[in-house]
């Protein structure tokens, strides 16, 4: 088992199911939200961190990259309603890109203490805007600090709340999946 108590190796049918469903829910709750500037307000952070926390490392990253896979192939699960591999070239397509490394460092808190979770929460957000105002910057020809102050700003307490939240609520998401209470993330047989 992996630090996160979540087991590596092959994709057994409980793992895989768990996985499954967490592409579902972020399919589900990342399109919802409101535009705001060049990028959107939506639950992707959320969801995201949520994947992380309750998933653990390695299989939160698998789900958000399955989401990510869902996506490009054209189902409108993004931000807006909207899909395909444009988008990961596009404005927004380096906040897409960081996904999977927001969901291993949240994931790195799985099970864990409520401090582990907060700092994870935090951490998670350094390569979600580096990359995201990177791209954000390069698509737009704008200078990296603007790049920050129109992609990271506006949403920075959101993220962070979102992620927060996600940290919270991953206890008992993890409880639904079927990882044993009072162990930091051992999974049932």
């Amino acid at each position: 088992m992996n630090r996160a108590g979540t087991r590596r190796g092959p994709l057994r049918a409980s793992r895989l199911t768990r996985v499954a469903m967490m592409a579902a829910i972020l399919c589900v709750l990342s399109p919802i939200g409101f535009p705001v500037g060049p990028i959107p307000w939506t639950l992707q952070t959320f969801a995201v961190a949520l994947s992380g926390f309750a998933l653990g490392a390695s299989d939160g990253s698998l789900a958000v990259a399955a989401y990510l896979l869902i996506g490009a192939a054209g189902a409108p699960v993004f931000g807006g309603m909207s899909a395909g591999i444009a988008r990961f070239v596009g404005p927004t397509g380096g906040f897409l890109l960081a996904f999977p490394a927001t969901a291993a460092i949240c994931g790195s808190g799985a099970g864990r203490g409520g401090m582990v979770r907060a700092a994870a929460s935090l951490a998670a957000m350094i390569p979600l805007y580096a990359l995201g105002c990177a791209q954000l910057g390069f698509a737009t020809g704008i200078p990296f600090a603007e790049a920050l102050k129109v992609g990271a700003a506006p949403f920075a307490a959101k993220d962070v709340a979102s992620a927060l939240l996600a940290a919270y609520a991953s206890s008992g998401v993890r409880r639904a999946l079927g990882y044993a209470a009072g162990k930091r993330a051992a999974e049932r047989p």
